[in-house]
């Protein structure tokens, strides 16, 4: 009985942390669409990614890229494949303790997302 409530708790902390992730994503999206070459999104989606899971980071890029698409006009469809596909990559990332505990290898993650 206290393994089924702790996993309905986790299950539960896991959805609640995942909107939470979706909703500041896609405010940052909007606040900050006015400076060019700045992408709050893809940081969010890889540090949502390296902290909830593969399958989470996926949904909190589809939710902020149709959430935020509302408020700025939808962009190319493309945008949600690319953006789950990183958040996809950045959660099997964070199963290896090497890349997630070395700053450089993440920094060129990053780097090479947005590029």
């Amino acid at each position: 009985m206290n393994r089924d409530v702790k996993n309905k708790n986790m299950k539960a902390f896991q959805i609640t942390l995942c909107s939470v992730f979706c909703a500041i994503t896609a405010f940052a999206k909007i606040a900050s669409y006015m400076v060019p070459l700045v992408r709050t999104t893809v940081g969010l989606v890889i540090i949502s990614g390296l902290t909830i899971g593969s399958s989470n980071a996926c949904i909190v890029a589809l939710v902020s890229t149709l959430v935020s698409g509302c408020f700025l006009g939808h962009g190319p469809p493309f945008q949600i494949v690319a953006l789950s596909a990183i958040g996809y990559v950045s959660g099997l990332l964070s199963k290896n303790k090497k890349i997630t505990q070395n700053k450089t290898m993440l920094c060129l993650w990053s780097i090479l997302c947005v590029a």
